[in-house]
């Protein structure tokens, strides 16, 4: 496979994952279809990076998500790593929110 089938379905993947972050059902559907039927770039170290961080970036876990982030970032597109950074960056603001919001209501129990 040569780099500009790779970069553009690297491209593809990255504007999946936005849709299907934005809701979008049919990304979603088309996402896990294509991670699925990816048989032919499978040789390619690159495209396992960036499907290993798709799937990270879908799962909307934060740990696998990091995990994903340190385990392919050296392989992975540069776009799609862009793209896992920022999922994970609005994760963990997810997270410190719920965490404060949890202290909060922990204070406000007499003790």
């Amino acid at each position: 496979l040569g780099q500009r089938q790779i970069q553009d379905f690297s491209t593809q993947i990255l504007f999946l994952c936005r849709a299907k972050e934005l809701g979008d059902a049919d990304a979603e559907l088309l996402l896990k279809s294509v991670q699925m039927d990816s048989s032919m770039y499978n040789a390619n170290p690159k495209h396992k990076a960036d499907m290993a961080l798709g799937r990270a970036i879908e799962s909307s876990n934060l740990s696998e998500l990091q995990q994903a982030i340190e385990e392919h970032a050296d392989l992975a597109s540069e776009d799609i790593l862009q793209e896992a950074r920022r999922v994970r960056e609005k994760l963990k603001k997810k997270a410190r929110k719920q965490t404060k919001k949890l202290q909060k209501a922990a204070a406000s129990f007499p003790a």
